[in-house]
């Protein structure tokens, strides 16, 4: 009978700083979905604290998508968290671009 060689392969570590990036963004979105849900009963009251919020959390999910793509080069850590520190940030940054340019049409 044959031996067959078996290669166990190292279980690399999540990326605490991309897990951490995707983590803003999820909260990014959050807001993003408080804010709306206010802002409909508002009745167009506090409308500069609103805009200020939503300010707020669109710059927080750019500066999560930019580090989350600096993480995605280090090789050492688990592939799938490299990945959630970028695709959560992205999707977090294109709804918030959305409103803006919905925003930007509609008034």
């Amino acid at each position: 009978m044959s031996r067959r060689k078996r290669r166990y392969t190292e279980k690399k570590p999540l990326s605490t700083g991309s897990i951490v990036e995707a983590v803003v963004a999820l909260i990014s979105i959050v807001m993003l979905v408080v804010l709306l849900f206010l802002i409909a009963l508002s009745d167009g009251k506090g409308e500069n604290l609103y805009g200020g919020l939503a300010v707020l959390g669109m710059l927080a999910a750019l500066i999560s998508l930019i580090r989350g793509y600096k993480f995605r080069k280090n090789e050492n850590f688990e592939k799938i968290s490299r990945l959630l520190g970028v695709i959560v940030p992205l999707i977090a940054t294109v709804l918030w671009v959305l409103i803006y340019i919905i925003g930007i049409f509609k008034g």
